[in-house]
């Protein structure tokens, strides 16, 4: 089916070659049964009786769908390869800079008694300076993932620290599920790191309800992911992963929003209100565990996100429950 977006241009060029009995070509999307888009180019001409009346319009098809795929794809990993660059010199100067503030701050902290307001002026000076640092480790994760700190673990003990926090802090107007397969296999993966991840996520879906009522589910699940899902998702691959997913009821994303969510220093926040490294940082933690990351969401139809990672030991005949990706 025409893409709805894209029908009045395809209208448009039909119309034009009709009436000026000139060539056509054009580029449209099309949305397939199964719901993902297909890009097509279209070429033909149009012939007519003797009369000179139209008949038919005759040509070719290219489905540009795999071009159009690739294409993105290296452009994103080209820009991205030059901001993470960008941002991890930026972030090492950072820390350089922030390594003797914190500690001359601290040294000078522990001149005043604990009474004085000198005291309480200086340790604010410590937190905005430990808040600088969580975020310079933000940008480091994202520009260079760290796969040394890798080790062989369930998933579902890995999430099971932050659920717990999640749970109890996430605001009381949000609905808040959880629903976690606990045999799941072993994942690769950095301890650390994945509770960040699952962190940033509900933290996202939360900015997304707004302060409205809302919900928000949390789900893992083992999936194994077919060829026609591997290849729909940038970096992912067939075989039996777990999948963590993420959904909310919130404001959703559209066409354009979505294209840019990864990128780093992007946000729709407002100023002073996000970094856009939240993602960015997702991103950077997936790819250094070999996963990849799917992003499903509409304006006013709210947002999922399915992050892959892939099983280390994994069958889902030895009790998980398998979902077909």
């Amino acid at each position: 089916m025409l893409h709805p977006d894209d029908r009045q241009r395809a209208l448009d060029a039909a119309k034009a070659a009709l009436d000026h009995d000139a060539p056509y070509q054009m580029e449209y999307r099309v949305v397939r049964p199964d719901g993902t888009l297909g890009h097509i180019e279209s070429r033909g001409i149009v012939q007519r009786d003797s009369a000179g009346r139209a008949v038919r319009m005759t040509g070719t098809v290219f489905d540009r769908t795999d071009q159009k795929l690739a294409e993105e794809q290296l452009r994103h990993a080209r820009s991205q390869k030059a901001i993470g660059a960008l941002a991890s010199g930026i972030a090492h100067e950072i820390n350089n800079l922030l390594q003797p503030i914190m500690t001359l701050t601290n040294l000078a902290r522990n001149r005043f008694p604990v009474d004085d307001p000198a005291y309480d002026d200086l340790g604010i000076v410590v937190d905005a300076c430990e808040r600088a640092r969580d975020l310079v480790k933000q940008v480091l994760t994202y520009s260079r993932p760290d796969r040394s700190a890798l080790s062989v673990a369930p998933i579902a003990d890995m999430i099971a620290a932050p659920l717990d926090f999640l749970r109890a802090t996430v605001p009381s107007t949000v609905d808040f599920n959880i629903d976690v397969d606990e045999h799941i296999g072993d994942v690769d993966a950095d301890p650390a790191q994945i509770p960040t991840l699952l962190i940033n996520l509900v933290s996202n879906a939360v900015d997304a309800l707004g302060g409205h009522t809302g919900k928000i589910d949390v789900r893992l699940v083992s999936a194994h992911v077919g060829s026609t899902t591997a290849k729909a998702v940038s970096g992912l691959s067939p075989g039996a992963h777990a999948k963590l997913s993420v959904s909310d009821t919130g404001c959703g994303m559209d066409d354009a929003t979505l294209r840019r969510i990864f990128d780093p220093f992007f946000t729709t926040k407002p100023v002073g209100e996000g970094t856009g490294l939240g993602l960015a940082a997702v991103q950077g933690i997936v790819e250094a565990h070999g996963g990849a990351v799917a992003v499903t969401s509409a304006p006013g139809e709210g947002t999922t996100v399915d992050v892959y990672f892939p099983l280390v030991t994994a069958d889902p005949q030895d009790g998980g429950s398998a979902a077909q990706a």
